[in-house]
């Protein structure tokens, strides 16, 4: 039986006259942890099916008017122990019958069928979400994607465990180059989204083909193409509790952050070759402002575009070198190129002219 269904015959077994008080549609609503939305729709089915929710004074005066007027033999507790709601025809049976007793008697049946369903729940919740919580709490990660989704799907889903594609491609897109934003691993280099330069297309394929069909994931969430939504298992979400879903996202974080750590979350930062005043290589965290031909001796810009020939014929390549400036260049014993630095090189050949 459904979680809907279940609160629905709790609160109609608490009607008198058609009447049922809002603080015990508010109070069983919470205890059931009905959202929002579900908390709407069960109202409207009250309402449907004829019943009315009035003030805590108004349903007490009902039951005054009603106990005035009873005259229902007393349901017997042991008939509401030895039944369940697998049994529909006895267990609805028992519900019209219920609904006749006095007040006092109500709650004590009451007692009887809470523990009834609360025993069901347990069963319920023993063969979906423990499994399910186990799978999540135990998990490997060869990569980072089931972590990754399970964190956007409970950040961007609906109250009815539904979520838009389209805001999960958003989701891995944020928190994949958000990494790359910070200097940090994004994936490993043999995965699309370890580059700098994978697409909304690259995301989707990934979520649908990898996490979704690939992995313990695909017995518990479902892709409806038509409305371009995935979706947890109706039984699984209705039967996780406000904690557990809360705890998902916080077992992914911790799994992420042992991931990142084992494949070396932080980008090592590049670092260039330059030649310093003294004619020797070091490394430099900025990259050069000119080139130079260590035999030639010669510096210049980058886009000199006589080097740049020389360069793509396979030339030049071996003796290149870079400067982080044209001080440094001179002091190294540099001079400036013909082609590209000409005013450069006229004030160096003048000056060397009047030697």
């Amino acid at each position: 039986m459904k979680t809907e269904d279940k609160v629905m015959e709790s609160l109609i077994a608490f009607s008198v006259d058609m009447k049922i008080s809002e603080s015990k549609v508010l109070d069983i609503a919470d205890e059931y942890h009905l959202g929002v939305l579900q908390y709407s729709k069960l109202c409207e089915s009250l309402f449907m099916q004829g019943y009315d929710i009035v003030s805590e004074e108004e349903y007490q005066k009902a039951v005054e008017i009603a106990k005035a007027n009873q005259k229902a033999e007393i349901l017997p507790l042991e008939e509401i122990e030895n039944t369940s709601s697998e049994q529909p025809t006895k267990y609805d049976d028992i519900i019209l019958k219920f609904r006749e007793l006095e007040l006092s008697d109500k709650q004590e049946c009451f007692i009887k069928l809470k523990a009834i369903l609360a025993t069901e729940d347990e069963k319920s919740k023993s063969l979906t979400v423990n499994p399910f919580m186990d799978k999540i709490r135990n998990m490997k990660l060869q990569y980072s994607y089931v972590s990754v989704l399970l964190k956007a799907f409970f950040s961007e889903c609906n109250e009815m465990g539904k979520v838009d594609l389209n805001a999960l491609i958003i989701y891995f897109d944020n928190y994949y180059r958000g990494r790359q934003k910070q200097g940090l691993v994004s994936e490993q280099s043999d995965s699309v989204l370890g580059k700098s330069d994978f697409s909304d297309e690259d995301i989707r394929r990934i979520i649908l083909f990898n996490p979704l069909k690939r992995s313990f994931l695909s017995n518990y969430f479902v892709y409806h193409k038509k409305e371009n939504v995935v979706c947890m298992d109706e039984s699984l979400w209705s039967a996780l509790s406000t904690s557990e879903k809360q705890e998902i996202p916080n077992i992914c974080d911790k799994k992420l952050d042992a991931y990142y750590e084992r494949i070396g979350g932080v980008v090592p930062k590049k670092q260039y070759k330059l030649i310093g005043k003294d004619g020797k290589m070091y490394l430099s965290d900025t990259k050069g402002t000119l080139g130079g031909h260590r035999q030639l001796k010669i510096y210049g810009r980058l886009d000199c575009p006589s080097a740049l020939k020389y360069i793509e014929k396979g030339m030049y390549v071996k003796h290149r070198v870079f400067f982080a400036d044209e001080e440094t260049a001179i002091a190294a014993g540099y001079r400036p190129c013909s082609i590209c630095m000409k005013e450069q090189y006229k004030a160096w050949k003048a000056k060397k002219d009047e030697k």
